[in-house]
């Protein structure tokens, strides 16, 4: 692979690309793809990051449609892709630090999600107070109040 996505322009482009396709082949929005990680920061390194990406939908048989055509779009730009599914679980960290801090290629972000990531970021807190580490995150605790 060439080093053709070294910046995020050419990176940010291409989520464009990937949104404009989304919204052809799945024009309902009741589904959101979030791509987080390296990928959307200064540390991606081309040929060894791979992108990271949550798909959230109320239907899981639109969720797996979805994440597989996400899968195959990065496949096609020789990118390999971590496409994680969401399911609720109060441990699910990587689902609450992935949405919190990605970037969203759709608007959907229904009060269930919300509330999944309230509770997830509660347990969260608790495990921070159990292991006695500093909390992170804290503006999460602000925009999940806010909803």
């Amino acid at each position: 692979m060439d080093k053709k996505y070294a910046n995020w322009s050419e990176r940010r482009n291409l989520l464009i690309k990937l949104q404009g396709q989304l919204l052809q082949y799945f024009p309902e929005e009741d589904y959101n793809v979030i791509i987080f990680g390296s990928y959307i920061r200064a540390d991606f390194d081309v040929g060894k990051s791979d992108i990271d990406i949550i798909v959230y939908a109320e239907d899981e048989k639109k969720q797996e449609k979805v994440g597989g055509f996400v899968k195959k779009f990065f496949q096609k730009e020789e990118i390999s892709s971590d496409v994680l599914l969401y399911s609720f679980n109060p441990f699910g960290f990587i689902f609450l630090f992935g949405i919190m801090n990605g970037y969203k290629l759709t608007e959907y972000y229904p009060r269930t999600l919300k509330a999944e990531l309230y509770q997830i970021h509660k347990c969260y807190e608790r495990y921070l107070k159990e292991k006695n580490e500093e909390k992170k995150y804290d503006r999460w605790k602000r925009i999940l109040e806010k909803g």
